[in-house]
């Protein structure tokens, strides 16, 4: 198992049951051949176990995406959103678009990190391009908090067409 997911679950930032539920869903599995989750992460280099390396991470990320939602919600007691930077980049690295959207918007904000407009608006586009349709309406938010409505529309159009109901319902409403 990679070295940063034991030292989140020896932290008890998340658990090791959920990690296995992730790294080895039952579509998952099926599809890539990878036999338990333990199993797959032993090949911690995804080029070197291509078979199953992808879904595994894919897997693994979701759930950092989803821990680190929750401790910037606050529902993790003593994590910190620094944690929350942390994870997140470790699913970046992962090639988690919705990642990219949460780290993005934690440099807009300098939650966990430090502020950084340039580096916020980066990562949310990288999201958005990757599929993250929760970063395209960080995009509207943002380019409607600085008075830019055209620019906001149009982030907001993206993300309702990749499916973000907030994004539906807020375009419906303008």
């Amino acid at each position: 198992m990679p070295g940063f997911l034991k030292k989140l679950i020896n932290s008890g930032l998340i658990s090791a049951a959920a990690v296995c539920a992730s790294a080895a869903p039952s579509s998952a599995a099926n599809a890539c051949g990878a036999q338990d989750a333990e199993s797959a992460f032993e090949e911690e280099d995804r080029r070197s176990a291509p078979r199953c390396g992808e879904c595994v991470c894919a897997g693994v990320a979701v759930l950092l995406v989803s821990e680190a939602r929750k401790i910037m919600a606050g529902s993790v007691e003593g994590a910190t959103e620094r944690d929350a930077c942390a994870i997140l980049a470790k699913a970046l690295e992962l090639g988690s678009a919705d990642a990219a959207s949460e780290l993005g918007r934690a440099y807009l904000r300098g939650f966990g990190v430090k502020h950084s407009e340039g580096t916020g608006l980066r990562l949310l586009k990288k999201g958005t391009e990757g599929g993250s349709a929760i970063g395209a309406r960080y995009l509207a938010d943002y380019y409607f908090d600085h008075d830019e409505p055209d620019l906001a529309l149009s982030w907001l159009s993206k993300a309702a067409a990749m499916g973000d109901l907030r994004a539906k319902t807020e375009l419906a409403q303008a």
